[in-house]
């Protein structure tokens, strides 16, 4: 038997019945939930460190088996991208038997084929920064680990990619080092992300018989990462309170951790739209920005003017946060004015709320 917990909910499957998708598992269980099931982080989680090598190559194994309808949730690009990512990370550790590394490499091929034609350019923000870096990072295994395999078709596809990725970092973080959709929680995953990608364009960069124009890009991203990892560490300081939780402004779940150093400190980030008190052990942090990015603020919430409180290194007021993705009266809840620390003037919303991931008319700030 083996347990899974994800947002608080535990699941327990016989290691040899997984249920990969909400069709098998149930129709009352989170797509999230379903979702971080099929990312596989938890292969190179200290949270499933009791799970034998034996029985991660089995479960890899058993996905590969059980999942070949490729319109099911494991190969949305969301998760196949977090999966990409997972998988040549644990492989990286080379504890892994050659024939079921072999099965993984024919499975990344696959994989990778079918993520480049299914970038989430409909969803962009995070979605599509997370699809680049699942691209990027199959790639580089596959390069490093199977040369044969990397076509001619692969290495166009690679170039694009490079491409697609040294725009959105430009689009997506803001000059305070902030990500544009203004939730700790997701800045906390881009900035992964970022690390990742730089680690990867590193090793590529070494790789002389890629096309010239390939390294070139190559280099040019490298340098992007390396000066806004920086940027991003501060921001992510700055977003941190006492106990090394972020505040949870928009859709942001708990993040904790995270060290916290600044004796004393007051800024007004503009650009992404917090004011932002440190001193001593008592934290004070206001979200006065507008729903960003403007073209999908999906993440986004009714939150103008909603703070968060610090007292003696106490949380004494905490926002609302992100509740659900699939329930929708949570989801409706979460978004609304009334669920942040402001008053709701006149019963009127900042924002017209539309469905779980859309605004309409929307605040502005003067």
């Amino acid at each position: 038997m083996i347990k899974f917990c994800f947002l608080n909910k535990d699941i327990t499957f016989k290691l040899s019945n997984i249920n990969w998708t909400s069709a098998d598992i149930g129709n009352d269980i989170e797509k999230l939930w379903v979702y971080n099931l099929n990312y596989f982080n938890w292969l190179i989680s200290d949270k499933y460190g009791t799970l034998s090598n034996e029985q991660a190559c089995f479960l890899v194994l058993d996905w590969i088996s059980q999942n070949t309808n490729e319109l099911s949730e494991p190969w949305e690009p969301y998760p196949l991208s977090k999966r990409l990512t997972a998988w040549t990370k644990w492989l990286d550790g080379g504890k892994i038997p050659q024939d079921i590394a072999s099965t993984m490499k024919s499975s990344i091929i696959l994989q990778l084929k079918r993520l480049y034609l299914d970038l989430e350019y409909h969803n962009q923000a995070n979605h599509l920064l997370e699809n680049l870096r699942g691209f990027v990072a199959g790639c580089r295994y596959i390069i490093i680990n199977a040369h044969n395999l990397f076509t001619n078709e692969l290495e166009y596809q690679l170039e694009n990619v490079l491409d697609e990725l040294i725009t959105q970092i430009s689009t997506q973080f803001l000059n305070d080092g902030a990500h544009y959709e203004r939730s700790p929680m997701y800045h906390c995953e881009m900035l992964e992300a970022i690390e990742d990608i730089s680690s990867n364009v590193s090793i590529l960069k070494k790789q002389l018989f890629l096309l010239p124009s390939i390294l070139e890009k190559l280099g040019r991203l490298e340098q992007t990462c390396s000066k806004l990892l920086p940027k991003m560490d501060n921001w992510l300081e700055l977003m941190t309170m006492p106990d090394g939780e972020v505040a949870q402004f928009n859709d942001c779940e708990r993040v904790f951790g995270i060290e916290h150093t600044f004796n004393e400190h007051t800024e007004l980030l503009s650009s992404s739209g917090f004011f932002v008190r440190h001193k001593d052990n008592n934290s004070f942090i206001m979200s006065c920005g507008e729903p960003s990015p403007s073209y999908q603020p999906g993440h986004t919430h009714c939150d103008i003017f909603s703070y968060e409180l610090a007292v003696n290194g106490n949380r004494i007021i905490i926002d609302t946060g992100c509740g659900s993705y699939q329930n929708k009266n949570i989801r409706q809840l979460c978004r609304e004015t009334e669920a942040h620390n402001l008053p709701l003037i006149q019963h009127q919303e900042q924002s017209d709320i539309w469905e779980s991931f859309r605004i309409g008319k929307r605040a502005k700030i003067t």
